[in-house]
């Protein structure tokens, strides 16, 4: 829940309308002030702050949570009717065409533009804006009312509205699939219509303005323009629904994960800070869930910067987010990496064997780190069969894209290059040292390439 959503729940916890018990408001005001929403409660210290002259009580503990559940449920339907509330005056508008008087038509037609007008746009206003101009058209045409001109221009206006948002927001994730997946898609009129927003969507539109900065990014990739759209999201970010901020900061995350790959330090810094923001502000847990892909890469980018007690603490706090399926994985596998990262081989094994290998993102990262701990172990036998085990993977596997295949055979190849020069054979160790730090197509370049230097 971000903090807008919690500063709408705490009024309607306050207000007398809605009867909320006295202690689920005890319980709110705790959270909001002696505890924080992003870590499980303790039950015992959280029961004494409500009930001080009590002994902790499971049971009553227990039904005061459910309480609240069952008040946050309450909530969140409420706030559901109110988005519906608009609909329900169109319909209510659209039924008055067909017997009420005109001054009644063109009040309630005054109180939904009064309201609209109000409204911060979003992809449901724009929908709803546009069916009313439609109505208010149909209206004023049917009795040659000289209001038919505005209505007209507003209606025009709305649709506008409706297309720059789809196109923009669309378009979007279409040049990223072309650039991921190598697929072709037609953009014809994008940048004529790249241009015209341009000259016509301000920032005072966040929403249009967001999407319109992030296609100039994708199109044309720049750290100038990544740190306006960046620090202008961070700035807007309580204008725009949750939804539309998760996703436009899948953009934001891909660039600094390119740039991470081409060897851009400082960009996993950026990484790391963006996807701190997402988790501080609930927008990376939308629907009380977190993607199993999500999860991983904020593990990754945590043990590429050393934060293991960082990434201790996440496992602690968001493994529970998780699908329940992926949850013994997912743990399993960070502590493997932590563990191999201190060092700790022995204890990095026990961990890796409790990693289910159904998922293709853990079945490879698996993959890799045995092969990196028979290397670190400088057991030959071993590394020697996992190595080529991975290979057979790699050329049997279907699922596995071209690209990845690539990245990850090329990881192979340079282990292997690791192991002879640690056994003596130096002599090619100039030219592949320069070869690794300007390839950016290796999987777990960063590691290899320290790995390297320190064979020096």
């Amino acid at each position: 829940m971000n903090k807008k959503t919690f500063k709408a729940l705490t009024l309607f916890i306050d207000s007398p309308y809605f009867k909320v018990s006295e202690n689920v408001k005890k319980l709110h005001n705790y959270l909001q002030h002696g505890s924080s929403l992003k870590t499980k409660i303790n039950e015992k210290t959280t029961f004494s702050a409500i009930y001080p002259n009590q002994a902790y009580n499971k049971a009553t503990m227990s039904y005061l949570l459910s309480d609240y559940n069952k008040t946050i449920e309450r909530f969140l339907a409420h706030e559901k009717l109110e988005e519906q509330k608009q609909q329900s005056s169109l319909l209510t508008y659209q039924g008055l065409m067909d017997f009420a008087s005109d001054n009644i038509i063109l009040s309630k037609e005054k109180s939904i533009r009064k309201t609209l007008d109000q409204s911060s746009f979003s992809s449901n206003l724009t929908q709803i804006t546009k069916e009313f101009e439609r109505l208010t058209y149909a209206y004023h045409s049917s009795k040659k009312s000289l209001q038919i001109n505005n209505s007209l221009q507003t209606l025009s206006h709305s649709i506008d509205q409706d297309f720059l948002y789809n196109k923009l927001k669309y378009s979007c994730e279409l040049l990223t699939r072309k650039e991921v997946l190598s697929k072709k898609y037609d953009f014809t009129f994008l940048d004529s219509i790249v241009e015209y927003a341009e000259q016509n969507i301000t920032k005072d539109s966040p929403l249009l303005f967001s999407y319109l900065k992030l296609i100039k990014l994708i199109k044309n990739p720049n750290d100038k323009d990544y740190y306006k759209i960046r620090d202008y999201l961070l700035e807007h970010h309580n204008q725009l629904p949750s939804f539309e901020l998760k996703n436009m900061y899948i953009f934001i995350i891909n660039y600094c994960i390119k740039k991470s790959n081409l060897g851009d330090e400082s960009f996993r810094n950026e990484l790391f800070e963006n996807y701190n923001f997402l988790l501080s502000e609930n927008i990376i847990t939308l629907g009380g869930f977190l993607s199993l892909h999500e999860y991983k890469n904020i593990s990754t980018i945590a043990i590429l910067l050393k934060k293991l007690d960082w990434l201790n603490s996440f496992s602690a706090r968001y493994t529970n987010f998780l699908e329940y399926q992926y949850r013994k994985t997912a743990n399993a596998y960070n502590l493997a990496r932590i563990f191999f990262q201190k060092g700790d081989y022995s204890e990095s094994i026990k961990y890796l064997i409790e990693v289910d290998q159904d998922d293709l993102y853990y079945d490879l990262g698996k993959r890799i780190l045995w092969v990196k701990i028979y290397f670190e172990l400088d057991d030959f036998e071993l590394f020697n069969a996992n190595t080529n085990s991975f290979m057979t993977y790699l050329n049997r596997n279907k699922i596995i894209s071209d690209y990845q295949r690539k990245l990850y055979k090329s990881f192979l190849k340079w282990i292997k290059r690791l192991y002879a020069i640690r056994e003596g054979k130096r002599r090619n160790y100039s030219n592949w040292l320069s070869e690794i730090k300007n390839d950016s197509e290796i999987a777990d370049k960063t590691w290899i390439l320290e790995s390297m230097i320190s064979l020096k």
